[in-house]
């Protein structure tokens, strides 16, 4: 009898297992799946979660990631591979913007990877695990490292084009059961893979913005469905996003962490909350560089002239308005609570970090380097609970410029000019405490010199305004303020010339008494001599650095 029972003993534990395994996955598929692909979470997404700017390995964006984006004659004055191109100031900072916006999460690189891994498509030179690591046979046995967050921040920086947004800016249109019709379509036909974006709206503000990979549609039944999909917050994990078809709504139950407090996402059509990303838009050979100039070698797909776009991004939890040199509006008014869009063809990006930390969206506007007055940018801190620090640039062709270190308190608003050419920025402060720093990064082609001229260290008073102003042409770069005190400036001009050589000038604590505007004079500015500073009178600050005639 005893060992009958210890025969029987396996056989109940087996049933066991295999009823509750049944269980468990009547309970986890509630209907029935109508439509999917062979994407697994724990199989084919990474094990580690989506992270900001904390991991090992700051560099994720070089020259490389420039030529594959734009192409060597838009962002190399110098070379145009990966191991010779000097890249132009322009594109050395726009590459500085790009990782630093990424402290807000990485979560569209995360989800357009894992697909790119599934669908075998290589990213210079690597698609399997294997070629990524070393005895790495599926996606989830990868481990973070320097070339995968490379890849992951490539990826993710491309969110941030006009190429990418422009079906996203349509399908936030469609409303959700459209949506779930079009990834039915995606699964079974393959035509067409996408990433899915959630978001909330708060007083008319889209917040929380996040990138999830759908891989399965589930039927359960009067008109509800349950899109199957992988988040990157919780690896190895199947999430639910929940549509329902009759009152077109929608809802999803997530964290910026597993270890944190769970919140809903919901919407509706009229909320355009829910939008959606073309996997093909990523494939593009060439993408319209937000700074580059024409240029000989710029030919391709993608690379068309560009000068009839600028980009403002503000990389932080405060709200930006901006008024264009016609007057039309385009941001968060704050005041009325309100998003607007006063600009026939300018778009609003909306960047999903998956951090839950809530940057202001990017703009997209109509470029006109004719107009005669400036853009005027409202940054404001009216929904801040706590001081924020940020970063402001606005991309153009031949420049990037703005500010950084921006500190904006709770109800502060700071109001910052930008000439349509990108030479002339002002800065004005509503309340005492450290001035940002302000810069202007130039390129006019391979065949001259490209520059980054920066002032820094700066205090000025409540209601005054600082101002830099750059001359090129006149190899002048101007800078001054109003607020009659003696003050300080940190002073750092950079210059990349044709055949890719660098020159730097710094000086710190630049403090001639009673002085408030100068003059840089840079045309004979070289390795062995200094530019040459003088005052608004025209008195020589810097003799011994100035050639004679200056």
């Amino acid at each position: 009898m005893k060992e009958k029972i210890i025969k029987i003993i396996p056989i109940i534990a087996m049933l066991l297992i295999f009823t509750l395994a049944n269980a468990a996955r009547a309970q986890d598929e509630h209907g029935k799946i109508i439509a999917s692909i062979d994407f697994e979470p724990e199989r084919d997404g990474f094990s580690f979660k989506n992270y900001g700017r904390d991991h090992d390995g700051e560099d994720d964006l070089d020259a490389s990631d420039l030529i594959l984006m734009f192409g060597a004659g838009k962002v190399c004055i110098e070379g145009s591979t990966a191991n010779n191109c000097v890249l132009y100031e322009t594109a050395n900072e726009w590459i500085q913007k790009q990782i630093e916006g990424m402290k807000g999460g990485h979560c569209d690189g995360f989800s357009v990877t894992t697909m790119r891994n599934w669908l075998d498509l290589p990213f210079k030179g690597r698609a399997k695990p294997a070629q990524w690591q070393k005895g790495a046979e599926v996606t989830s046995d990868l481990k973070l490292d320097e070339p995968l967050a490379n890849y992951i921040a490539y990826y993710h920086s491309l969110q941030l084009l006009k190429e990418i947004n422009t079906f996203r800016a349509q399908s936030f249109k469609l409303g959700p059961t459209k949506i779930v019709k079009l990834l039915i379509e995606s699964f079974q036909t393959g035509k067409e893979y996408y990433t899915l974006g959630v978001g909330m709206r708060e007083n008319g503000k889209y917040k929380r913005g996040h990138s999830i990979l759908p891989y399965a549609v589930e039927d359960e039944g009067n008109g509800v469905f349950r899109i199957h999909v992988y988040d990157n917050v919780f690896p190895h994990e199947t999430k639910y996003v929940t549509v329902d078809s009759k009152t077109d709504t929608w809802r999803y139950h997530t964290a910026s962490d597993p270890d944190k407090t769970a919140n809903d996402y919901v919407g509706s059509k009229t909320t355009e909350t829910l939008s959606l990303k073309k996997m093909s838009d990523r494939n593009r050979k060439k993408y319209e560089c937000p700074f580059g100039r024409d240029s000989e070698d710029s030919e391709g797909e993608g690379s068309a002239n560009n000068r009839d776009e600028i980009y403002f991004t503000f990389s932080g939890e405060g709200d930006l308005l901006i008024t264009d040199p016609n007057g039309k509006q385009i941001g968060y008014d704050a005041k009325k609570k309100a998003e607007v869009n006063q600009i026939p063809d300018a778009q609003i990006i909306y960047d999903d970090g998956g951090l839950d930390l809530n940057y202001s969206p990017d703009y997209v506007l109509p470029y006109d380097a004719a107009a005669k007055k400036a853009y005027q940018l409202l940054l404001s801190g009216k929904d801040l609970r706590e001081e924020t620090k940020a970063d402001l640039s606005v991309s153009g062709p031949g420049f990037v410029v703005g500010l950084d270190d921006v500190l904006l308190d709770p109800k502060e608003e700071l109001v910052v000019t930008i000439s349509p050419d990108g030479e002339t920025l002002t800065f004005t402060a509503s309340a005492d405490g450290k001035t940002p720093s302000i810069y202007v990064t130039t390129e006019n082609g391979p065949d001259k010199p490209s520059y980054k001229f920066e002032i820094d260290g700066v205090t000025i008073d409540a209601g005054k305004t600082l101002t830099m102003r750059v001359d090129v042409g006149k190899g002048k770069v101007y800078f001054s303020d109003n607020d009659g005190n003696d003050d300080a400036y940190d002073i750092h001009f950079e210059r990349t010339n044709a055949d890719g050589t660098k020159i730097k000038f710094d000086q710190k604590d630049f403090n001639p008494k009673g002085k408030d505007s100068f003059e840089v004079d840079i045309n004979n500015w070289n390795a062995k001599t200094k530019p040459c500073v003088k005052d608004e009178e025209g008195h020589t600050l810097s003799a011994e650095d100035c050639k004679k005639g200056h």
